[in-house]
Order: structure tokens, then C-alpha cells, then sequence
């Protein structure tokens, strides 16, 4: 890490060794433990220093497609392509002190696909129409569903546990924590417009509403409630209304990086 940094971020090099030059000493319990591995979790540099290590060794791959987001790396090319650069991250990964996480890989193929590639083997196989990326199914399919369940039932569960405290801070939590923006990201990423259970997770929000208010919200009430709080609304918006504008709106400002990508197939 000193070393990447020295070379691509020079500015930042005096800093960063007055930071990192020395192990820091961590507490737990009666355990004292000496951190010498990198930033710690929760270091506001972590990302920073983490993705300028890797870089050199992202853009030495070759796969046509090469996306990176800390150590989450999706590649697609020709299966022998992709095979040689898992090698690369293999060999250079372990240089760097990184070590390829196998159980979490996945090919994602056809399902007459046959990999000869002993690494690849390895990989969890993944249906094309099953396929995620960073968590956000790519397509309309089984996984999609589960995706918006489990947020359902996530949602059922901080319910369940905002009644054991107070209704202001209760109220607080759901709107900025456990409404729309715990959704946001699969708003954005997939495909959800008129999703059935969008509906479920709006009702669930409604009855959250009912309970910390101690009322019960008529049809015209639960939509007053809904809107900005500078509008005379609680904030807590219904993701039925934020679906349509918060997919298109992340295609808008992603068209450019869509078509530099997908232009190469």
C-alpha cells in the first residue's frame, strides 16, 4: 500500500505514512491486538487505499468487460480470456496480500456451458436469467422476486422492533433507515415498475405509520404522509411512486458508461 501510493498519489504519501507507519494497537475485552494489515473497516481512506492498490492490476487484464468495485470484480469474455485473468488475480492478488475468496465466485453461464479451467470449476455456476451485480438482479427472474421478498421480510422484522422504543425516534429510523432509502439501490439497479410486491412493502410501511402514530391513515391520509416533509408529509415516501423515476433516472446519468461497456459486445 505505501508503495502504490508513493507511485500513483504522491500528495497523499506523507499522510498516509504518518497514519500507517506504525501497527495501532486495538482493544477487545482483555485482548489487545496490533493492526498491520491495511486500513481498518470504517477508515474514511480504506476505499481509496484499497482501490489504487488494485487498480494496476485491473487494467493490466484483458476481458473485454472489467468492472471493479473494491473486491468486487465482475469480468466477461471468452471463457479461455477470463480464465487467464482470474489467474492473473490469482498470482498478482496474493503479491499484493490478497487472496481469491473461491466460496463467493460465481460463473455465470449457460447452462450447457463446460468450463475446463480448474479455477473456473470451482465457481458457483449461475443462470444467465439469474445473474446479479452487486446485488441487484440483472433480469426479471426467481432471484428478483426473493430480492424484493427478503426486503419484506427485513422490513416486517424493524417493525416489529421499532415498537420497543419511543415513537419519535422510531418514526426517525423508519424514514431515513428502513423505508425507501434501504431500497434505493434495487430501485435504481433493476427493473422493478410495477413489481407486485412493491405494494406489500408500501402496505408494511403504512401499518408501520398507523402504529407509531397511533392512527389509522384513509387512503387520501397515507398519501399526504408520503410526501416531503416541506410539503406537509412525513418523508417516507411509497417505493410504488419511486420506482418508475428512480430507473429511469440512474439509466440517464449511467447512459454513458452503459454504452462504453456494452458497445464492446
Amino acid at each position: 500500500m505505501p508503495i502504490s501510493v508513493h507511485n500513483r498519489v504522491p500528495e497523499l504519501y506523507a499522510f498516509c505514512y504518518s497514519a500507517y507507519s506504525h501497527p495501532s494497537t486495538l482493544f477487545y475485552g482483555s485482548y489487545i491486538i496490533s493492526s498491520q494489515e491495511g486500513p481498518q473497516q470504517g477508515d474514511p481512506l480504506g476505499p481509496l487505499l484499497f482501490s489504487n492498490t488494485i487498480q494496476p492490476l485491473l487494467s493490466s487484464l484483458s476481458s473485454e468487460l472489467n468492472l471493479g468495485y473494491l473486491d468486487d470484480v465482475t469480468l466477461a469474455a471468452p471463457a479461455d480470456t477470463v480464465a487467464s485473468d482470474v489467474a492473473d488475480i490469482v498470482d498478482v492478488g496474493s503479491a499484493l496480500g490478497l487472496a481469491l475468496n473461491i466460496a463467493k465466485c460465481e460463473l455465470i453461464a449457460h447452462q450447457d456451458f463446460v468450463s475446463k479451467d480448474r479455477v473456473l470449476q470451482k465457481f458457483k455456476r449461475v443462470e444467465i436469467g439469474d445473474a446479479t451485480l452487486l446485488g441487484a438482479p440483472l433480469f426479471s427472474s426467481t432471484v428478483f422476486d426473493e430480492a424484493w421478498s427478503a426486503r419484506c421480510v427485513d422490513l416486517a422484522r424493524a417493525i416489529d422492533r421499532l415498537r420497543l422504543i419511543n415513537a419519535q425516534n422510531a418514526l426517525i429510523l423508519l424514514r431515513s433507515s428502513f423505508s425507501a432509502p434501504k431500497v434505493l439501490h434495487l430501485l435504481c439497479c433493476s427493473p422493478s415498475v410495477s413489481h407486485p410486491l412493491l405494494q406489500s412493502f408500501d402496505s408494511l410501511l403504512r401499518s408501520a405509520i398507523q402504529s407509531i402514530t397511533n392512527s389509522d391513515l384513509t387512503d387520501i391520509q397515507w398519501i399526504q404522509t408520503s410526501l416531503p416533509v416541506k410539503d406537509g408529509g412525513l418523508g417516507i415516501r411509497r417505493v410504488s411512486s419511486l420506482a418508475l423515476p428512480a430507473f429511469l433516472a440512474s439509466v440517464a446519468n449511467t447512459l454513458h458508461l452503459q454504452e462504453s461497456r456494452l458497445c464492446l459486445f
